[in-house]
């Protein structure tokens, strides 16, 4: 990234503004969780604001506020309880633990920084796809120490979702949600709608990261998420065909190629490319640099063990690459477990016209399909046809004979409508890795030194900030007197004019509005633009229709149309 080395004071600004803040900090604070400040909460707000009206409105999507504790059955049957693991090792000696893939990432790094090798670069950049065993083999191969350079323990897993109980019964396990996900899936038999529709969830989820780093890997954090039910035979979408020329910045095999959206419908379905393409343009629209997104896929080796297909939006930040924008193809894998652990029909139905055998409360298209079940069960073919199957059970004496009818007849149907389980597209933003990213983006330091965040309208904390260029009784109740209709803070405070300016690029304000003597005889202000540290004079009648323009992004127009005021 540009001033790659300026990026480090991103992080200091954002704590001295109060942008974020270490949690229970007079106490020391706790790696990886961090309260919102002031500032910070009007950031996040407007990214809410934004991510609401661009999906949930846009595409009529039901949203949800779901419980943020989850009960055992239900991460047993997602399969987070077995499988949502990262990989750590000990040191040997001191016990210090470490995050396995990235203590091997940063020891190769070094290693590859004294003497290059194209060996150790395949492994820095498949890392996060090795098993457990090839992580032993790589800190083996490598002889990779600890931080104290002792040796370090075989890798082994550790689950990241955290454990606590409902009520004082120990036995009554329950766990912080690590997604959102989950609370819609078990919500969907509520809301019985037709298919293809969406649900959305915003809200904080919990990982016990091994090694939380900056704000970028958070052990509390909010994610926007969406679930959207469709006909796992028709994926089809047609909001897709307003898009086809769209560029989108693929990343596939370590290169990075500009394809258009009718090209990348060859290789995805409408629906993910659908929302990866909305997914992006909102990244645009919030002040991301497009230069700095690249759009991956998964490959199989890292897939999460619910997905069939996976798309990340990544961006660019001080620390390389972070995924802030997942678009997972989950299949039929989360309605379908949560059917077999809570015996809940979550299935759907759609329009057919065909012929089937039914037998146990299913449905099987050929005769080679029933008399292999029948026969599965322990059951004897009396008779077959195309009409009619008749078996009867083989050990009338089984154990199992009281739960089965000793006798079955399977006819032939014609059926109008048949059940399936709706397969799951979701795509999930990550929104602290996304604001962080914006803050990095934004900022710039200017020939004189100062520092500036370049948020844009629909972002900025603050749209206007407004005050007197020097403090005086009449300008205050001058002041006081206009009636502002956007978004916007009054600064009172007894200090020069250009260090409120320089404040105000600090922390972001798009606009700066000063009133002066002047004002007291013509009824007009000034407004600076941030950026450019344009100004115009503006009456005051005309002030609101002006600051509307200005939200809608016509500064230019603005100041073309008024003239430039020195």
């Amino acid at each position: 990234m540009e001033n790659k080395h300026e990026l480090k004071n991103v992080e200091t600004i954002l704590k001295h503004h109060l942008f974020i803040i270490p949690s229970f900090n007079i106490y020391g604070g706790s790696a990886g969780i961090f309260d919102f400040g002031p500032l910070g909460c009007k950031l996040k707000r407007n990214f809410v604001n934004l991510w609401h009206n661009y999906f949930v409105e846009h595409d009529d999507l039901e949203e949800l506020d779901t419980s943020i504790l989850l009960s055992y059955d239900v991460l047993k049957a997602s399969g987070h309880v077995d499988r949502f693991c990262d990989y750590m090792t000990f040191d040997s000696v001191n016990g210090e633990f470490y995050r396995a893939d990235h203590l091997i990432k940063e020891r190769l790094t070094e290693i590859n920084k004294k003497s290059f090798n194209n060996k150790v670069k395949e492994i820095i950049d498949s890392v996060d796809k090795l098993s457990i065993e090839e992580l032993n083999s790589v800190i083996k191969a490598y002889d990779l120490k600890s931080d104290n350079n002792n040796a370090l323990t075989d890798v082994h897993r550790f689950n990241l979702i955290f454990q606590t109980n409902i009520g004082p019964k120990k036995s009554n396990v329950s766990f912080l949600r690590p997604e959102t996900a989950q609370g819609q899936f078990c919500s969907f038999f509520k809301l019985n709608n037709k298919l293809p529709f969406g649900t959305a969830s915003i809200g904080k989820v919990f990982r016990n990261e091994i090694s939380p780093r900056n704000f970028l890997r958070l052990r509390e954090f909010e994610q926007c998420e969406i679930e959207y039910f469709t006909d796992p035979l028709d994926k089809t979408f047609k909001k897709v065909y307003d898009y086809l020329e769209i560029d989108l910045p693929i990343f596939k095999n370590n290169t990075l190629k500009i394809i258009k959206v009718k090209n990348v419908l060859k290789e995805c379905s409408e629906l993910v490319t659908y929302f990866m393409v909305r997914s992006y343009l909102f990244l645009l629209s919030i002040g991301i640099r497009k230069e700095y997104i690249r759009i991956r896929q998964h490959d199989k080796e890292e897939m999460s063990h619910y997905a069939v297909d996976c798309w990340d939006l990544e961006i660019l930040s001080s620390l390389g690459y972070v995924e802030c924008i997942g678009i997972a193809d989950r299949g039929v894998y989360d309605l379908s477990q949560h059917v077999l652990r809570s015996k809940v029909n979550l299935k759907t139905k759609r329009e057919c016209d065909k012929e089937v055998y039914k037998l146990f409360d299913k449905e099987y298209v050929t005769k080679e399909s029933v008399i292999n079940k029948l026969k599965e069960e322990n059951y004897l073919i009396l008779e077959e046809s195309d009409e009619i199957i008749k078996a009867k059970l083989n050990d009338i004496d089984s154990s199992k004979s009281k739960e089965k009818p000793s006798v079955v007849n399977v006819r032939k149907e014609r059926v109008k409508l048949e059940s399936f389980t709706p397969n799951v597209i979701e795509p999930s933003f990550g929104l602290n890795r996304i604001l962080y990213c914006l803050a990095e983006h934004s900022y710039y330091i200017r020939e004189d030194g100062r520092q500036v965040f370049s948020f844009n309208e629909k972002m900025s904390p603050y749209f206007l900030e407004i005050s007197c260029i020097i403090k005086s009784d009449k300008l205050l109740e001058f002041m006081n007197n206009i009636k502002i209709k956007v978004s916007h803070k009054k600064n009172t405070r007894s200090v020069s004019i250009g260090k409120k300016y320089s404040v105000a690029d600090e922390i972001g304000i798009k606009f700066y509005l000063t009133i002066d003597f002047q004002s007291l005889e013509d009824n007009k202000v000034t407004i600076r633009e941030r950026d450019s540290m344009d100004q115009v004079r503006i009456s005051v009648k005309e002030l609101n229709l002006v600051l509307s323009r200005l939200m809608d992004g016509e500064w230019e127009l603005v100041l073309k149309e008024y003239g430039k005021f020195n």
